[in-house]
């Protein structure tokens, strides 16, 4: 299987060169300056999110044909950087793509199909079928539809990444199909990722649902289906004490949802849209739709239809009472809404100001360095050029970063306090994640973020009275430090807006 590097440029070419054999070329249309950057970061951030390093080659082809999910060819991409596939499907011909967001946080993601031939052609997200709440591995499309020849006719494919932890998390599977027996189609296919949007908070009377059982139930009359997600946007499982992680239809009669789930304190994401709402987890056996298809991967989220702004209005009960939440579908194909809840009191958090230090005094934290390689007081888990350890400060009109290895890093905003192992550091930022900069180093390992790209980038209300949480995550390639992962995090900082 070949990588695909979605940082290369150059002249389309995807006339066969022996049978069986096609080009692909995969481009972001960036300027050149801003591409040189672009890659070099990405590369970075593309080995250690997912383990795999990829190499800056100008020219890619494939050896073998991709015509099925084991030979896909890899496309990644990052937030605000499309990547364009040139493509090339022969008379009866089906290509796959493994398609994989590089960045950390919560993206909309969409696949612009452009037909440049004469005859149709179907773009799907292919994922598994699943029979009674089994899933069997068989290929079914999510989502599917007919792409005319013409720009006029281009279809927009959506779906949502929830997470992009390695190995293979928040990926999708994307086939193009030719429907000609005798013509030979050019397609193009543009991928996207902005941002998803905040989600919408859901408060009762008090400021927090009650945690024990809480029953969620669509009162919408149209078709539902919606399923729970965990601080870190996990998909609930279904568990035969706690309850369901979500529902399709209640029963077979029903286009309603509904599912009780025994919820412990904690912030929760509802991920609610109609007809089909596909992740990686099989239905639970009392779902009247048990029998729709699901992804191959976690951490994504697709919806099949594509009808915009349905309702999808709602009840939350628990043991005070029944909260109506009216809400609707986003105004877009294939959209899905996602809704916060907040379980018994939160969290108080940490004072405004540096926090998270993977020095082992901080009593706050529970996760120590993965490899005993503390830091300095006040600083993260060290690293092979500096053993105190990467630290993340106020500065000037913005934040300030230090002591990192690497040539460049992510500084990411969380809304939610985490405590995991993330490569040699610990990961201290959480709930709705987005990346603030990619930036390159100052000397001494150094970067910086100005409060204006913090207020823009992480959608920020200054006087607010918010609290958002920082980190900044680098490179640390050295093979024998703290093996096998090659990244690391400074320590954190937190905002009150």
């Amino acid at each position: 299987m070949n990588l695909v590097n979605p940082f290369a440029r150059g002249v389309l070419s995807t006339e066969p060169r022996l049978s069986g054999v096609r080009r692909r070329r995969v481009e972001l249309e960036q300027p050149a300056a801003r591409r040189l950057v672009l890659r070099l970061a990405a590369l970075a951030f593309a080995s250690f999110a997912t383990g795999v390093r990829a190499e800056a080659h100008d020219f890619f082809e494939i050896l073998t044909d991709n015509s099925s999910k084991p030979t896909a060819q890899h496309v990644w991409f990052l937030d605000g950087f499309p990547a364009v596939i040139h493509g090339t499907a022969a008379a009866s011909d089906t290509d796959f793509y493994q398609v994989a967001n590089q960045d950390l946080g919560q993206f909309e993601c969409t696949a612009q199909v452009l037909n440049l031939g004469t005859s149709n052609l179907t773009a799907s997200i292919v994922g598994l079928q699943q029979v009674n709440g089994v899933i069997q591995f068989t290929d079914t499309p999510i989502v599917s539809t007919t792409v005319q020849p013409g720009a006029a006719n281009a279809k927009t494919l959506r779906w949502y990444v929830l997470q992009t932890a390695p190995p293979s998390v928040g990926w999708i599977y994307l086939r193009i199909q030719n429907a000609s027996t005798t013509t030979s189609n050019d397609y193009e296919v543009t991928i996207t990722s902005a941002n998803m949007p905040v989600p919408t908070i859901v408060q009762p009377t008090g400021g927090h649902f009650q945690p024990g059982n809480i029953t969620f139930a669509t009162t919408a009359t149209t078709n539902t289906d919606m399923w729970l997600y965990d601080s870190s946007f996990f998909p609930l499982q279904n568990d035969p004490i706690l309850g369901p992680g979500g529902n399709d239809n209640e029963s077979t009669s029903s286009n309603r949802s509904r599912f009780t789930r025994s919820l412990p304190d904690g912030r929760y994401y509802l991920a609610i849209s109609d007809v089909n709402l596909a992740n990686d987890q099989a239905s639970d056996p009392a779902d009247g739709a048990s029998s729709r298809p699901v992804n191959d991967f976690g951490g994504a989220v697709i919806c099949s239809s594509v009808v915009p702004s349905v309702d999808l209005s709602l009840s939350i009960t628990d043991s005070a009472g029944t909260l109506a939440v009216p809400t609707a579908k986003p105004a877009v194909a294939h959209g899905v809404r996602f809704l916060q809840i907040q379980v018994g009191a939160p969290h108080p958090g940490v004072s405004a100001g540096p926090f998270c230090f993977g020095d082992g005094l901080d009593p706050n934290f529970t996760t120590p360095c993965p490899c005993g390689n503390f830091g300095a007081p006040g600083s993260g888990c060290s690293n092979s050029l500096y053993p105190e350890g990467g630290r993340l400060n106020s500065a000037i009109d913005g934040l300030y970063a230090s002591s990192m290895s690497g040539s460049t890093c992510l500084i990411f905003q969380g809304d939610a306090l985490e405590d995991t192992a993330f490569g040699d550091g610990v990961r201290c930022v959480g709930g709705n994640l987005r990346r603030i900069s990619t930036t390159a180093f100052l000397p001494g390992g150094a970067g910086f973020v100005s409060q204006a790209t913090i207020i823009t980038r992480g959608q920020i209300t200054v006087g607010s009275g918010a609290t958002r949480y920082y980190q900044a995550f680098y490179r640390n390639a050295a093979a024998t430090f703290c093996p096998p992962h090659t990244f690391n995090g400074t320590s954190g900082y937190v905002i009150v807006w």
